[in-house]
């Protein structure tokens, strides 16, 4: 009896882990399209100035470089959103819901020029 119980949980655990997969999966097609790619090299961003619509935006970063990397949008010197140690030749996605107006990003390390995002 135990171990019918526990098909019948494993069965119902695939099941769900299934449907949770269709459903990022339909989310995931419904932004395709929609993502601004942003490739960090050694010393800047490819683009280095970026203009958005305000609202939800994606942002695919890809690091083109030979160390691991961050990105960042900052606000002042409030930081919105972020990603840290982009390994090199990955990428990652940032989703950001942005309010009008502009701001700075950092490019890679700390130390290269900041870029801006309108």
């Amino acid at each position: 009896m135990a171990v019918a119980g526990s098909v019948i949980l494993m069965i119902a655990a695939g099941g769900l882990f299934y449907y949770a997969s269709q459903v990022a999966a339909k989310k995931r097609a419904a932004n395709a399209g929609t993502e601004t790619v942003v490739n960090i090299h050694a010393h800047n961003c490819e683009p280095n100035a970026l203009t958005v619509a305000a609202g939800k935006n994606a942002f695919r970063i890809v690091n083109r470089s030979e160390r691991a990397v961050e990105w960042e949008i900052l606000d002042g010197v409030l930081v919105i959103e972020e990603r840290e140690n982009i390994a090199p030749g990955l990428s990652q996605v940032i989703n950001a819901n942005l309010a009008p107006g502009d701001y700075a990003i950092t490019c890679g390390l700390l130390s290269n020029p900041r870029g801006t995002l309108h």
